[in-house]
């Protein structure tokens, strides 16, 4: 059964139309963390047939999105900044996303993608704006 945290946050988001297209299924959220995941498909794919770095950042995107809007409602983006480390293979993505660092109108974010082996694909730092 999902807990109370992650319906509101799938009501909040209901209607982030791109994140749905691609996806992206809020999994758990806490006070401490979000969890988000997103199958791998054939259309997330890119030429060399590997998972589209667009696809990664939109799951790890929501992920903070997620977290920050659960501790912080109206938070939005500032800066995003995503390393890719290893190429994203197996049939599902999961993204974790962490608060580091909090003051009045500005938080910053770490998440961490991972695939379903555990393999580490890319780690996105994003700073958002405490609007709300």
């Amino acid at each position: 059964m999902e807990n109370e945290n992650v319906n509101k946050m799938k009501e909040f988001f209901a209607r982030d139309r791109f994140a749905e297209a691609c996806g992206v299924v809020i999994e758990e959220v806490t006070d401490e963390y979000a969890v988000c995941s997103a199958e791998i498909t054939d259309m997330t794919l890119n030429a060399g047939d590997k998972v589209q770095g667009g696809m990664i950042f939109t799951l790890a995107d929501l992920t903070f999105s997620v977290l920050a809007n659960h501790l912080h409602p109206v938070t939005v983006t500032q800066f995003a900044s995503i390393s890719y480390l290893n190429a994203a293979v197996g049939k599902k993505l999961y993204a974790k996303a962490v608060e580091i660092s909090r003051s009045k109108r500005n938080a910053v974010y770490e998440v961490t993608v991972t695939n379903d082996e555990g393999l580490t694909v890319a780690i996105m730092q994003a700073n958002g704006f405490i609007a709300g």
